[in-house]
């Protein structure tokens, strides 16, 4: 189920409205094999969109034996074409396999179409020295950008620079709990299965509620923000 819920969310990635294809259509049925079949007869008459796909099933090993240097080779192919959710997905799994001076031109591709997780990918290597220099200035800018479109990872690395001062930003707490609230606000609930009938329900997740997954992962810079949002929010009760 795992696994599921996790390709479901790579090959939702910053997705633009798309009509669903044969392909599609069959992974939402859960026919993994035919969904497979049917974007590989698309993906070799050169469909970017599907080579993207087929790419992810190799890499997960859904509907086909997981091979990486053919999820490499097909994720090539559409990011070729310039299909910006490809070259983020290029980037991540190269990055993953430490190859982090290959990963980084896949990011400037897609940041240069706009893809606000390419964005946030170029933003991170520059932070981060990986494949360029490092520069703290660029890397804010491009977080920037890409959290102008409502990346939540964007906006949360931009928590830390804003309470650390860095990457050319005064020291301001104000305005990273701010971000800190946004990344909340943008992050998806991942999907559950069904409680169990003697179960009762969960209530839907407040906005503190949400606050508090996020700052798992927002660094110490998240705790001490989110320490002083807990002193002026109002209980979870309320909202």
């Amino acid at each position: 189920m795992t696994r599921v819920l996790i390709l479901c969310a790579a090959l939702a990635l910053v997705s633009p409205a798309r009509a669903e294809n044969a392909g599609d259509a069959a992974f939402t049925g859960k026919d993994y094999a035919q969904a497979v079949a049917l974007w590989r007869a698309d993906a070799e008459k050169g469909d970017a969109y599907s080579q993207f796909r087929l790419g992810i099933m190799y890499d997960v090993g859904m509907g086909v034996t997981k091979d990486e240097a053919r999820s490499l080779a097909w994720l090539s192919k559409a990011s070729e074409q310039g299909f910006d959710r490809a070259q983020v997905r290029m980037g991540r799994q190269l990055l993953m396999r430490g190859k982090q001076a290959e990963a980084t031109p896949y990011f400037q591709k897609a940041a240069d179409r706009g893809n606000s997780w390419g964005e946030q990918g170029l933003a991170m290597a520059y932070y981060q020295g990986q494949g360029v220099p490092k520069d703290e200035q660029k890397a804010r800018e491009w977080f920037q950008k890409a959290a102008a479109q409502g990346n939540p990872e964007a906006e949360k690395a931009l928590t830390e620079l804003y309470h650390a001062g860095a990457g050319g930003l005064a020291k301001d707490d104000a305005q990273a709990a701010a971000l800190l609230d946004q990344a909340a606000a943008h992050v998806e609930p991942a999907p559950v299965a069904a409680p169990a009938a003697a179960a009762p329900a969960n209530p839907p997740l407040s906005r503190r509620s949400k606050l508090a997954a996020l700052l798992l992962t927002a660094g110490t810079a998240g705790f001490i923000i989110a320490v002083r949002l807990q002193a002026r929010q109002p209980s979870d009760r309320s909202q």
